[in-house]
């Protein structure tokens, strides 16, 4: 189970730098105000598998410098020419889209051996799904 909970623990770290990234480049209010909102539940998520897990799964699993230069990175440049409210719900669904899989393939590894799922990833699954259909009408 802790596996699972650490990919939670990684995707809503990286989840939360990658809003906050975006909220930089967000001149929409209703948007920034979804992506607080957003933020603010990965927040929550987080602090619940934070505390499910050791100081050194914390360790293992929190987002590095390369990871965070990635991310800055790419934002920069796609942002560069179009930050429109299209361009960033499209980048936030696919960031959201690519959370969701890596979750679910772990899911599907418990599944497969019979073993029960953590409310957490059902959570975070919720909580995926849920940030996709708000973000859809801002394409």
């Amino acid at each position: 189970m802790e596996n699972i909970v650490e990919e939670v623990f990684k995707n809503t770290r990286m989840g939360i730098y990658s809003l906050d990234k975006m909220l930089d480049v967000t001149h929409n209010q209703k948007l920034a105000m979804e992506l607080q909102d957003q933020k603010k539940r990965l927040e929550e998520i987080n602090k619940e598998a934070f505390s499910m897990l050791d100081y050194d799964a914390v360790k293992r699993n929190d987002i590095n410098l390369f990871e965070k230069g990635m991310v800055s990175g790419g934002i920069a440049i796609k942002t560069l020419s179009d930050n429109t409210d299209n361009k960033i719900a499209s980048m936030l669904i696919e960031g959201n889209n690519m959370g969701l899989n890596s979750l679910q393939k772990h899911i599907n590894a418990l599944k497969d051996e019979n073993k029960e799922v953590p409310r957490i990833a059902d959570r975070l699954m919720g909580e995926y799904v849920h940030s996709i259909d708000t973000l859809r009408c801002y394409l």
